[in-house]
């Protein structure tokens, strides 16, 4: 076995080129096929569009909140006038200095400033919300040119890693769908052998034990490789229906259980292939016994 990356999509679109063939070999970042740019492309230009309009509408909204705040303190500062003016003819009113429609004057001057002052303070609570409503919408339009850009990107389809391509069955003009598995692709030096062992035969296996292999594909000298991890359960186990020995069956089977042989660097004859069968003999002494 090995490692097997399913290359599939991350976008909907029609495929232009393919420049792959089945059981290439490819390299890392190497282009194995290419969707066609086009639509994504203009769905970049009209996010991009968006959001250059929603930094607009941001930057019209700071500067009504500006506004809006110089609108207060002016208010404010009248309403500061106005209080002193009202206090000062109340005082020469009680001298019998000015008339009462003076007063009431100066009364009603200051009760109108600080009516404005209310309606300028909630004119400016308005635009603060319709600022931060702006702003968060430029972020979301940030967001949706991201997510345009990227999409543009995943267009291009590269292989994530070195290794020998399967079955190339996609041609170009054909509509791919987002996460549909075009091909596999084996990834260079990530072989191993899963060997069943016996369930009485796993208390002498430690991981990192030196393991010979002696594949059936290729006869000839065994492999170098060594344990690199034991199944937690039985291969039956995780079986989509386990077995049940409620049924009355009481013939106690030995289960086998799957031990990872990690094969180590070193010069092949030949490729290996994934699905082959293999031979795997453990070193368990430490000195070259069985």
């Amino acid at each position: 076995q090995a490692n097997v990356v399913r290359i599939s999509p991350q976008v909907t679109g029609r495929v232009m080129y393919v420049p792959v063939h089945d059981h290439e070999h490819v390299s890392k970042g190497q282009v194995l096929l290419e969707i066609d740019p086009e639509p994504f492309r203009i769905a970049f230009n009209q996010a991009y569009a968006k959001l250059d309009l929603a930094r607009q509408q941001r930057d019209a909204a700071d500067a009504a909140v500006n506004a809006a705040r110089a609108v207060v303190a002016q208010r404010e500062a009248q309403v500061k006038e106005a209080e002193h003016n009202a206090r000062r003819i109340s005082r020469l009113y009680r001298r019998h200095t000015v008339s009462k429609a003076q007063l009431d004057q100066a009364v009603a001057t200051r009760d109108g400033d600080r009516a404005a002052v209310r309606q300028a303070r909630a004119q400016r609570k308005q635009a603060r919300q319709q600022q931060a409503a702006a702003r968060a919408a430029v972020e979301v339009a940030q967001t949706a040119v991201e997510q345009a850009r990227l999409d543009l990107s995943y267009t291009r389809i590269a292989a994530p890693t070195h290794g020998e391509l399967g079955s190339v069955d996609i041609r170009p003009g054909t509509v791919v769908n987002e996460s549909e598995a075009l091909m596999p692709l084996v990834e260079d030096r990530s072989f191993y052998v899963s060997a069943n062992f016996k369930e009485t035969e796993l208390p002498r296996i430690r991981p990192g034990e030196p393991a010979t292999i002696q594949v059936d594909l290729y006869p000839g000298g065994p492999l170098r490789g060594r344990v690199a991890s034991i199944s937690p359960a039985s291969g039956e186990a995780f079986a989509l229906l386990p077995p049940e020995n409620a049924t009355g069956n009481w013939v106690k089977v030995t289960q086998r259980f799957p031990v990872r042989i990690r094969i180590l660097p070193q010069r092949l004859r030949a490729p290996l292939r994934v699905g082959g069968s293999a031979t795997v003999t453990v070193d368990t002494t430490g000195a070259g016994g069985t």
